[in-house]
């Protein structure tokens, strides 16, 4: 399908319109380094943002030896920054970072934060994008498009 042709079915949103905006992160941190500066002036437009962090984080330091710290530690990280960016909500889901887990479970889980908060739109990362890990994108990403589809 070519991009005009997506546009048709799925119209890009006008962003200063938009009054409540959810963004889903794989992991602590991601939506901030990827995301800050659009969360930013959402907030400054007055839109109601919420954060959806897909996995507890910790796998995400080869400084600590306790997993259950960095979990801890990213999990504060993620509050703070949040908080600084004037996010109204962070939901942190028990999906264990680099662990086994059901795409399916994962799109439950993800289905009813989108239909608790309703939001008018939603950003995710692109399936498509090209990591030292070609494997992480598809694993979160299809849930996140299952969680779309099937619920």
């Amino acid at each position: 399908m070519d991009y005009q042709t997506l546009l048709n079915f799925v119209p890009i949103p006008n962003l200063l319109e938009l009054k409540k905006v959810l963004f889903i992160g794989p992991h602590p941190d991601d939506i901030e380094y990827g995301c800050g500066g659009l969360v930013s002036e959402l907030v400054g437009l007055g839109a109601k943002v919420r954060f959806l962090i897909v996995t507890d984080g910790g796998s995400g330091s080869f400084e600590f030896g306790n997993i259950e710290k960095i979990k801890e530690i990213r999990k504060e990280e993620s509050t703070q920054a949040a908080k600084y960016l004037g996010i109204e909500k962070v939901d942190i889901l028990d999906f264990p970072d680099g662990g086994i887990y059901s795409i399916d479970e994962m799109a439950k889980k993800i289905a009813k934060r989108i239909l608790e908060f309703y939001p008018d739109t939603v950003f995710c990362p692109d399936p498509l994008l090209e990591t030292k890990n070609p494997s992480w994108p598809f694993k979160y990403c299809k849930s996140y498009s299952k969680s779309f589809i099937d619920f």
